[in-house]
């Protein structure tokens, strides 16, 4: 989410969403196609092999970078990106006047302060129940009535026509 501006952030969340549910509807379509847990597995596990070069073609994060000090790797990355972009300046990549906000700060300083150590607890409450209810759903779909192919698929429609009202809401 730091690779897009403040104000496009929901967009990307919601664009993020949709592509989780084109994976899993090619799951669906795939598992579909094989059927045979164990041939599955291996179509599924192999293009995972390619994200072992990612290594080898991202950089580090700049916001990264900036945050670990080492201002020289995060310029040069900046310097790259902007050339790549076409954008010439000479104020591109000066990192040294950067004043860092909470430098030095820990995650469990938020825990100091009531409420956001409430907020906090809530957050981790949802997300625990969100993960829980999804996975028993899905590790136990084989014990519901239909089709065992056709379920899923509305259920991840589901998901699409949630993420859908969200968008005009944007502007």
């Amino acid at each position: 989410m730091e690779l897009v501006g403040p104000t496009k952030r929901r967009h990307a969340g919601i664009i993020s969403s949709f592509f989780w549910v084109i994976g899993h509807f090619l799951l669906i379509g795939i598992a579909y196609v094989l059927q045979d847990w164990r041939h599955l597995q291996i179509v599924l596990s192999v293009p995972n092999l390619l994200m072992i070069s990612y290594f080898l073609l991202l950089h580090e994060s700049p916001r990264w970078l900036v945050s670990r000090q080492r201002l020289q790797e995060a310029s040069e990355i900046i310097k790259v990106a902007a050339k790549t972009n076409n954008v010439l300046s000479d104020k591109v990549a000066h990192l040294e006047e950067i004043e860092l906000d909470g430098a030095g700060e820990k995650v469990w300083h938020m825990m100091t302060n009531l409420v956001l150590l409430i907020r906090c607890l809530v957050i981790f409450l949802n997300w625990l129940v969100a993960c829980l209810v999804y996975y028993g759903l899905s590790l136990n779909v084989g014990n519901l009535s239909g089709d065992l192919y056709l379920l899923p698929v509305w259920c991840g429609r589901a998901v699409i026509l949630r993420s859908v009202p969200d968008i005009p809401g944007q502007s």
